[in-house]
């Protein structure tokens, strides 16, 4: 009885020393505890070996604690009893044992789980005592594991919660990194935008281009500071649609009313021309342009531009009048080589004058004048002036430095006038000419001097082009008509020497010319007569020689009548230079009428 109470006096004691240990052990790592564990089972509380084992939650390397001495086929028991549980408390042998008991002693032992279905481990001990275990041991060994449990499931919690605010602390450190990485980013974007924006000013600036977007539906409008400039605004918030719209020139204002509506309702692109009345009374002139689209919202949005053309437009004009002043130039050159022809077309007329007068004074100097016959002759002397006078008007027209002026015209008018001056050129180079003008051709809208011109150094070109062919008749056909696509044509083909392939073209550059004394400015001035006239004009090389020069005029929407019977007509057909008839033609003897 004395020895029991004795063991339960011990028993408490040593209860109330294990009641100290999860204080101790809060907070420290695992294998402390093990190590910690093992000492106190083999050292306070008196068995001759204990073997801790602690599991890595984790998956990691699995703890092993020993203390006190073991015999020999003690730890084979523990190595047999260890093979016998679940993986995690088997995989490895006990290693890390001192020494070895040789005595001829036998220890008892005992396995406790450390927590539930031993999550944390296991404790092992080994006791010399016969009694062992009694009820005491295996509540010590309990109260033991269980502590040992709490204390390691505080130290995974502590873990856990430092690798936590590592990774918290990891994670903040990226972000502020990334943060500040970003914010770089975002502060050396702000720059470069900045200074895209100033180029962008200075190049709207400088191409006095204005950008603006306009919503449809909000009816928003957002332009950029050289959009406002050009329009004449210094302070863009104050401008309202209705402002900006006053600033289009009174005659234009309508136009451009009428295309922003239609723009709304289409959703086309815009693509149109106006001027600008300034506030000082100066006229701009401004192309706009814009794309339309939606915008995230669906919403119909034109993104454009606005420049400002003034100067070219001036340009524009400048050159105009330049090249107006070389193709003067070039038909008072023309002319000149036409020096014998205009002299006969003058001289016809005033020797009819002379004739027609002399032959008045013979019916007046009658004993009994012939008054009615005396009147016919004075008559037909009118008639010859007024020759004259058309002649020499026409000659001034060629010459003088007028405006161009396009009105509705009979290009065969226009081709007789030109064969008129040109008569007596052909008759002295020995050229025979056809005329092939389609009658009752639709008219066409154009300037009679440039037309005139144009016809004039085309049958120039033909004369010379034939001056070195000797072994066959020189012939020169002028054909008018309509063509497939409903224009108007003239068509001048002679037999000269041809041109080749690659000169087709080359021959209407400016200075470009394979005669001898040639500037080479003629055809290129054609062609630019032509093209104001929204026609066109080439030459093609006939076979087996001459050439064709051909140019096409669009008809006078206004005047254009009985077009379908023109095409219906036999008269009406295409150039065909293989087709020719040929007619000398002579200056006309003067004499009386």
């Amino acid at each position: 009885m004395a020895n029991e109470n004795l063991r339960l006096r011990s028993a408490l004691r040593d209860l109330v020393a294990l009641s100290t240990i999860p204080a101790g052990w809060i907070g420290i790592e695992p294998r402390t505890i093990a190590t910690g564990l093992a000492d106190i089972l083999a050292g306070s509380l008196g068995f001759d070996f204990a073997f801790v084992r602690m599991l890595d939650p984790t998956g990691g390397v699995t703890i092993d604690v020993t203390s006190g001495r073991a015999t020999r086929s003690f730890l084979d028991w523990l190595q047999t009893q260890l093979s016998t549980l679940d993986e995690s408390l088997r995989r490895q042998t006990i290693q890390n044992i001192a020494g070895f008991d040789e005595r001829p002693i036998s220890l008892r032992g005992m396995i406790v789980p450390i927590g539930f279905n031993a999550y944390a481990g296991l404790v092992a001990v080994g006791c010399e005592r016969s009694d062992f275990p009694t009820e005491a041991d295996r509540m010590l060994l309990t109260v033991a594991a269980n502590h040992a449990a709490t204390a390691f499931r505080s130290a995974n919690l502590v873990n856990e919660r430092r690798q936590a605010e590592q990774e918290v602390c990891k994670a903040r450190d990226e972000l502020e990194m990334k943060v500040a990485e970003r914010t770089a980013e975002l502060q050396q974007a702000m720059v470069e935008l900045a200074r895209s924006e100033a180029k962008l000013i200075e190049a709207q600036r400088v191409s006095q281009t204005g950008s603006f977007v306009w919503n449809v539906s909000t009816h928003e409008r957002i332009g950029s500071r050289e959009f406002f400039r050009i329009l004449g605004f210094d302070e863009p918030h104050s401008v309202t649609w209705e402002m900006v719209l006053e600033r289009a020139h009174p005659e234009d204002r309508a136009q451009v009313v009428e295309t922003v509506r239609q723009a709304s309702r289409s959703g086309k692109d815009l693509d149109y021309e106006h001027r600008l009345l300034m506030p000082d009374r100066s006229v701009r002139h401004v192309h706009v342009v814009a794309h339309a689209g939606r915008n995230s919202a669906g919403q119909l949005e034109y993104v454009g531009a606005v420049v400002d053309v003034t100067a070219a437009k001036h340009a524009e004009e400048k050159l105009h009048k330049t090249q107006s002043e070389l193709a003067r130039v070039t038909r008072v050159t023309t002319l000149g080589e036409l020096t014998a022809s205009i002299a006969h077309e003058v001289n016809q007329p005033l020797a009819g004058v002379i004739a027609n007068a002399e032959a008045c004074l013979r019916w007046l100097d009658r004993e009994n004048p012939d008054l009615e016959a005396a009147r016919r002759s004075v008559d037909w002397v009118i008639k010859d002036g007024n020759r004259a006078t058309e002649v020499i008007r026409r000659l001034r027209s060629l010459v003088n430095k007028t405006d161009s002026e396009k009105t509705p015209l009979d290009i065969n008018d226009v081709v007789n006038e030109v064969v008129a001056l040109v008569q007596r050129e052909l008759a002295s180079h020995q050229i025979s000419l056809q005329m092939k003008l389609a009658p009752a051709l639709p008219m066409i809208l154009g300037d009679r001097v440039q037309l005139q011109q144009v016809i004039i150094n085309l049958v120039v070109n033909g004369i010379e082009a034939m001056q070195p062919v000797t072994d066959r008749p020189h012939e020169l056909v002028i054909r008018s008509g309509l063509d497939d696509t409903q224009q108007v044509f003239v068509s001048v083909t002679d037999c000269g020497v041809g041109i080749s392939a690659e000169n087709e073209e080359r021959m209407f550059n400016a200075f470009f010319t394979t005669k001898s004394s040639g500037m080479g400015i003629g055809l290129s001035i054609c062609r630019s007569i032509m093209e104001a006239h929204d026609g066109r004009l080439w030459a093609t090389a006939c076979s087996p020689h001459g050439a064709t020069f051909q140019f096409t005029l669009p008809m006078n929407a206004d005047t254009a009548s009985n077009v379908q019977s023109f095409l219906s007509s036999a008269g009406a057909a295409m150039p065909n230079p293989a087709r020719r008839t040929r007619r000398p033609i002579s200056p006309a003897p003067p004499g009386v009428h």
